[in-house]
C-alpha cells in the first residue's frame, strides 16, 4: 500500500516543509534584478582552467526554465570574453536532490464505464511514466473504498511501466461513492512520510489527482480537508472533467494547479497541462561552466543572464595560479559543496534505514511471540529470535512438552494439530492446567483415585495411549 489509511480522529500535519528544501544550506551568494534572482548553490574550479557554477535562477520565486548557452555572458575583470576566446557550456544539472510524485486516478465515476477507458488509461499511463523520468512515482486508483488501490510503488523502473495502462482499464471500482477527499487527504499523507524519510537537502513533493465527480462518501469532512491542506507543504494539482465536476470543490483542492472542463473528453488536454507545468518548475537548475582566459594571479568573475523578464547579474572571484591551456568547457564538474551534501545524506539515509530495520526486526518478534503464546498457553517453548516460522516454534514447543511429559516424541505433525494430539496421549499430572482433553481423560482421575482391583485389570484407555506413543 502506497499510502497510508485515513485517520478518522486526528488530523496529522507536516511543518517546516518549504517547496525546495535545504536551499540555503548550500547557498554561496546570489545576484537580483527586479524580480529575477540567481542563486549560486555551488562553484567547482579544476585545472586546466574550469569554472563551474552550479546556479538556480527564479522569476518571483518561480523557477525560470529553457534558458540556452547562448544567454549566459561571461566578463573577467570587467571585459567581456568572447565565446571563441572563452569556452563555455551548458551541461545537466545533475544535483542531490529527491522528487515524489503520487498519481491518484478516480475510478467510481463515468469514466470507468465509458468508451475512452481504454485510451483514457493509456494517457494515465504516458504521463506517470515520463514524470517518473524525473522523479519517484507512485500511481494508485481510487473509488468509494476507505482505502486507495495502488497499482505502482515509488522506486519502479520502466519495465513495471508495460503493463498499468491493461491493469488500469481492468480495474473495476468496488464502490460507486467516490471518495475524493480521502484519496487527497491519503496522498498527501504518503508524501509527508517520503519527505519525511528522506535524508537529502533538497527535496519536494506533488500529488496529481484526477476526478470526474465530487467528493460523495463523506470519509473525510470538509473541514478536516481544509485543515491537511493548510498544513501541508504538498503541491497538489487537481484533473476534472466532465459534467458531475464541483468546480468550487476541485478549486480548493487543487491549490497548486487545477485543469477544469465540464467535456469528459478532455482529459487528455489536462494531463498534458499539468505535465507542461510540473516540466517547467523543475527546469530552474543550470550547470554553467567556462574555461578561464587567465593564466595567473587573482580575478573577478562576472555572469551576467539573460531571462524573459530582464539580465541578472552574479560574481565570483577565483585564482588562477596552475591554469593552463587545454580546458574542454564538457569536463564533469565537482562540486565540494554537492559531494559533501550527498555524504551527509548518505549517512542520513544509513542511519534511517537501521532504524527501520530495528522496527521491522522488533515488529516481527513481537508478531513471533504473539503466535507463539497462541499456539501454547502455559507452554514453555523453545524462542528463535522469531527468524522461524511460527509453525516452526508450535513444533518445537511439541517436543519439548513431550519431552516433559515423558512420553516419546512421535513423528512430525502438521502444527494445528500438535497439541490436540498432544492432550490425548498425555494426561495433566500434578493438577496442571493441559490442553483440552477428549472423551476418555475423564476414565483416567478415577482410575488413579480407585483401589488397586484384586485381579490384574486391563490397561486404561490413557494407558494403552502412552504405551503406543
Amino acid at each position: 500500500m502506497y499510502a497510508p489509511p485515513v485517520p478518522r480522529n486526528h488530523v496529522g500535519a507536516l511543518i517546516g516543509y518549504g517547496f525546495v528544501f535545504g536551499l540555503s544550506a548550500a547557498l554561496i551568494g546570489c545576484g537580483t534584478s527586479g524580480s529575477v534572482r540567481v542563486t549560486k548553490v555551488a562553484v567547482s574550479t579544476q585545472k586546466p582552467s574550469n569554472l563551474a557554477f552550479y546556479l538556480d535562477v527564479r522569476d518571483n520565486g518561480r523557477p525560470v526554465p529553457g534558458l540556452q548557452e547562448k544567454d549566459f555572458r561571461v566578463y573577467e575583470d570587467g571585459k567581456l570574453v568572447p565565446a571563441k576566446k572563452g569556452k563555455r557550456a551548458l551541461l545537466d544539472a545533475d544535483v542531490v536532490s529527491a522528487n515524489f510524485a503520487i498519481i491518484n486516478v478516480d475510478f467510481s465515476g463515468p469514466i470507468a464505464d465509458s468508451e475512452y477507458l481504454p485510451e483514457f488509461a493509456e494517457t494515465v499511463a504516458h504521463f506517470a511514466q515520463d514524470l517518473n523520468e524525473r522523479q519517484e512515482v507512485a500511481v494508485n486508483a481510487f473509488d468509494g473504498n476507505d482505502e486507495v488501490a495502488p497499482f505502482i510503488g515509488f522506486g519502479s523502473g520502466k519495465e513495471q511501466y508495460k503493463n498499468l495502462a491493461e491493469s488500469l482499464r481492468k480495474f473495476r471500482p468496488r464502490s460507486r461513492n467516490s471518495n475524493l477527499y480521502g484519496a487527497v487527504y491519503q496522498g498527501i499523507s504518503a508524501l509527508e512520510e517520503k519527505l519525511a524519510n528522506s535524508a537529502v537537502e533538497q527535496k519536494q513533493a506533488t500529488l496529481i489527482v484526477f476526478t470526474d465527480r465530487s467528493d460523495l462518501s463523506h470519509t473525510v469532512g470538509i473541514e478536516q480537508m481544509k485543515e491537511k491542506l493548510r498544513q501541508t507543504a504538498v503541491q497538489i494539482y487537481v484533473i476534472g472533467v466532465g459534467e458531475q465536476i464541483g468546480r468550487p470543490d476541485l478549486t480548493m483542492l487543487g491549490r497548486t494547479g487545477t485543469f477544469l472542463s465540464n467535456d469528459p473528453k478532455d482529459y487528455k488536454k489536462g494531463f498534458d497541462e499539468i505535465n507542461k507545468k510540473l516540466v517547467s518548475l523543475a527546469d530552474g537548475s543550470y550547470v554553467f561552466s567556462f574555461c578561464s582566459t587567465k593564466r595567473k594571479g587573482k580575478h573577478k568573475l562576472e555572469i551576467a543572464i539573460d531571462t524573459p523578464s530582464g539580465e541578472v547579474k552574479l560574481s565570483h572571484k577565483f585564482d588562477a595560479a596552475g591554469f593552463k591551456n587545454g580546458c574542454s568547457p564538457k569536463t564533469k564538474p565537482m562540486f565540494e559543496e554537492i559531494e559533501a551534501m550527498k555524504s551527509d545524506s548518505a549517512t542520513k539515509q544509513k542511519e534511517l534505514d537501521a532504524k527501520a530495520k530495528a522496527a521491522d526486526e522488533a515488529e516481527a518478534q513481537r508478531a513471533a511471540d504473539a503466535a507463539l503464546k497462541n499456539a501454547a498457553p502455559g507452554k514453555e517453548v523453545a524462542k528463535d529470535g522469531g527468524k522461524s516460522g511460527s509453525k516452526d516454534n508450535a513444533k518445537a514447543g511439541a517436543k519439548e512438552a513431550a519431552k516433559t511429559s515423558g512420553a516419546a516424541p512421535e513423528k512430525a505433525k502438521p502444527a494445528a494439530n500438535q497439541w490436540n494430539d498432544l492432550a490425548k496421549a498425555v494426561p495433566p499430572k500434578g493438577g496442571a492446567k493441559a490442553a483440552p482433553a477428549p472423551a476418555p481423560a475423564p476414565a483416567a482421575e478415577e482410575e488413579e483415585e480407585a483401589p488397586p482391583p484384586p485381579k490384574k485389570a486391563a490397561p486404561s484407555t490413557v494407558k494403552q495411549a502412552v504405551d503406543k506413543e
